[in-house]
């Protein structure tokens, strides 16, 4: 048992530092957009619909973009509002990878042991939240076009199927004591509405991307309360010797 105990807490350990990577990784994406061309909008268009670009120019054109999260050179309150889709970017997917952590360090919690299954789960969850970063920068570089928010909210529907299977894993190992049906299914729930939510966003990118942006932002209200899934099983269910335990 100590053994088991050891490697989950290895696992942990593991997952904890590939987190603050990422984080590292996306602050340092936002400053790389400073002083790289990226493709014209226009240019990304013809890649989802069958219209062709107006022109040569268009097609091969590039735009310069010259924001970064770097602090502006006037000293003014107005300097800051050129900055404010990389702030929100940066803000938005910051909480995200940051709730994400929190959820998948407790859902670890419950893990008896470390199998197979759950650990190749465990990598693919990860690898899903390491594409933040990238599609964060290009999303803020881009002033929330049409394509980056698309593929924002894309990798949040690929990240919400890989932690419903990890979550599912993670139950399959905790007793009816720690988890009871009812929390379980309401957990269940809760990533179902979220999946749903993320894939509604993507759709809704392409008709207006700001909405399909504040859509993704609704899924921080799903997991922004660690006992959303206590309240859907009804306050007259709980079990109060686990409350302190339940946090996704």
């Amino acid at each position: 048992m100590a053994d088991k105990k050891t490697t989950s807490e290895r696992l942990a350990a593991l997952s904890d530092g590939m987190f603050a990577v990422i984080l590292t990784i996306m602050v340092l994406d936002l400053q790389r957009f400073h002083s790289c061309c990226i493709p014209k909008p226009q240019m990304l268009s013809g890649f989802f619909t069958k219209k062709k670009p107006p022109s040569a120019t268009v097609k091969y054109g590039y735009m310069y973009c010259g924001t970064d999260l770097r602090p502006p050179a006037e000293a003014t309150l107005d300097a800051l509002i050129p900055l404010w889709p990389i702030l929100l970017s940066y803000l938005v997917s910051y909480l995200f990878i940051a709730i994400i952590w929190v959820n998948h360090h407790h859902l670890l919690g419950f893990a008896r042991a470390a199998t197979a299954g759950l650990i190749w789960w465990n990598f693919a969850h990860l690898f899903l939240v390491s594409l933040v970063p990238a599609t964060t920068a290009w999303m803020a570089a881009t002033r929330l076009a049409q394509a980056p928010v698309f593929v924002y909210a894309l990798v949040f529907v690929l990240v919400e199927i890989a932690y419903i299977a990890f979550e599912h894993t993670v139950f399959s190992q905790a007793t009816e004591r720690e988890l009871p049906q009812h929390r379980r299914r309401a957990a269940r729930i809760r990533s179902c509405i979220a999946l749903l939510v993320f894939t509604l966003a993507a759709i809704l990118s392409f008709r207006s991307p700001p909405s399909g942006l504040a859509l993704v932002c609704c899924v921080l209200l799903i997991y922004l309360s660690p006992r959303l899934p206590e309240l859907l099983a009804g306050a007259g269910r709980r079990h109060p010797h686990l409350e302190k335990e339940w946090t996704l």
